[in-house]
């Protein structure tokens, strides 16, 4: 598409890439050179867990950039190639061949834990293609799950996203499919729907390593993320000090 090429060209040159900053205060759309700036500005101050960088953009070359230039600053990298409301960077799943290439790429860029973010619109290509590629070249977390695209007239794109309780049953489907599938060699994280203790705890029950919400935050506000960290410690009899962050093996199937 000539017009997308120019208007990408464009964007680049006036812009740069721009990335998607999973903070602890919540989700931030920025510059490449922002993001860059801001963290330079703060080298070394303190955050408790992981510090999650999500990174999308419309070529190879783009990713392993913004990767390149960031990746001091996060613990973890996501590649994000399932947003739906971004068509060149949701198009990835439809272009197998090349997304492998561009995780290879990103493996090499970058020595810190890579997530790849998968579009819950194109399991096959993700069960047969996507997921493999990225297990092949090093990539050992998936997740599953985005906002759904949805076709409807009256929307000015014709097209946008369904997000919440609503896709929280195929969510929980595509957990159980992923995990009986490629077994217990990786980590999961569930995203889709959840937005309560109860949901947290049957995607991990399903096999999930992890589960994510950005709907929930808004829905239930910033709470959420304790009432489900006190319901899974009251489930398993954990004392308060168990950590946020764990790395427990999927249950046995």
């Amino acid at each position: 598409d000539p017009h997308q090429r120019v208007v990408g060209e464009c964007r680049r040159r006036q812009l740069g890439p721009l990335v998607r900053e999973q903070q602890p205060d919540g989700p931030h759309i920025g510059q490449e050179h922002a993001g860059a700036h801001d963290e330079h500005h703060h080298p070394g101050r303190e955050h408790r867990g992981a510090f999650h960088r999500g990174r999308a953009g419309e070529s190879v070359d783009e990713y392993v950039d913004v990767v390149r230039g960031l990746e001091e600053f996060g613990d973890l990298v996501e590649i994000n190639i399932s947003s739906p409301n971004t068509r060149l960077v949701y198009e990835w799943s439809t272009r197998p061949a090349e997304a492998e290439t561009l995780f290879q790429a990103v493996r090499q860029a970058t020595r810190k834990p890579l997530i790849v973010k998968v579009s819950p619109d194109h399991m096959p290509a993700n069960e047969d293609a996507i997921i493999p590629a990225a297990l092949h070249a090093g990539i050992d977390i998936v997740n599953c799950g985005n906002t759904r695209r949805v076709e409807e007239p009256r929307l000015s794109q014709k097209a946008g996203g369904l997000s919440g309780p609503a896709i929280f049953r195929a969510t929980l489907d595509n957990v159980r499919r992923l995990r009986d599938r490629f077994g217990a060699g990786f980590d999961l994280i569930a995203c889709g729907g959840i937005d309560d203790a109860e949901k947290a705890g049957l995607v991990l029950a399903a096999g999930a390593t992890a589960c994510a919400y950005f709907t929930g935050f808004i829905t239930r506000g910033p709470i959420l993320a304790r009432l489900i960290l006190d319901a899974l410690i009251a489930a398993r009899d954990l004392s308060p000090g168990y950590p946020l962050i764990h790395r427990d093996p999927p249950p046995a199937k």
